[in-house]
């Protein structure tokens, strides 16, 4: 079992532009950069090039690829290049980071279905690259919700064992002549990670996880699983004991 982490500072969003080869018709790419996982893009064939370009050739340690549909066996390459989308310099697969699991949430017609929730990731040594493509080959049409690139923070000491998990649902509720009358509308799972003793010196990584923007959490840095979403404490407390830190982060995940 390996320490767990987050995935974090995302910098696709500041991209200076994205394209893709294929594009169903209402479903625009730039999609995979907005934050919100629900709002997707699909590919018009099972064959896609995502191309990401930075302003710069910029540093990451990590990608995400999230609320995706990409079946298991999938080809999926990571092109990396500083001259442009013709030559490339590096290629990272990720076909064998596929994982999966069943969640509940409102089709289009507003209707509550069990569905997958689909994520992967992978870590690697620090790239630095400004020129990057997503490379699909699927056995159907390709649709994800974000791509995530960014650092990795595993956790040094590892949260204790046995973490909490949260559950929420959200509800429409009406009241009609005295009788509530209820709808979900989504259910979310979360995280409760609690440390003790770790270092004072590590006070100033934990402190940049409560601050702005999307997180991946990766429970197991030595598994598959990994969840969007973010840390919606408000406060980070910290008790100290001998020379050590005691506190929590809670995780809530987007679907």
């Amino acid at each position: 079992m390996g320490n767990g982490g987050f995935l974090i500072n995302n910098i696709a969003p500041g991209c200076l532009g994205i394209s893709a080869d294929s594009i169903a018709s209402g479903y625009d790419v730039n999609s995979v950069l907005n934050g919100f996982v629900s709002d997707v893009f699909r590919s018009a064939s099972s064959i896609v090039n995502i191309d990401i370009e930075m302003a710069e050739p910029v540093p990451f340690t990590a990608i995400a690829i999230i609320n995706h549909n990409i079946t298991e066996g999938s080809s999926i390459n990571l092109r990396l290049s500083n001259t442009g989308f013709t030559a490339f310099d590096e290629t990272i697969n990720m076909s064998s980071n596929w994982y999966s699991r069943y969640i509940y949430k409102k089709d289009e017609s507003g209707e509550l279905i069990k569905t997958f929730a689909s994520n992967l990731y992978t870590t690697f040594e620090e790239k630095t690259y400004k020129y990057i493509r997503v490379e699909i080959d699927s056995s159907l049409y390709v649709q994800i919700g974000e791509i995530f690139i960014g650092d990795v923070f595993q956790f040094t000491r590892n949260y204790n064992w046995g973490f909490g998990l949260v559950f929420t649902t959200d509800k429409n509720i009406e009241n009609l002549n005295g009788q509530y009358i209820e709808s979900q509308v989504s259910e979310q799972q979360g995280y409760k990670l609690e440390f003790d003793g770790v270092l004072p010196t590590e006070y100033e990584k934990f402190k940049h996880l409560f601050r702005e923007g999307m997180k991946i959490f990766v429970p197991d840095m030595d598994l598959k699983e990994c969840f969007h979403g973010i840390i919606n404490s408000t406060t980070f407390e910290v008790r100290r004991e001998y020379y050590t830190d005691n506190f929590t982060l809670n995780f809530m995940e987007n679907f």
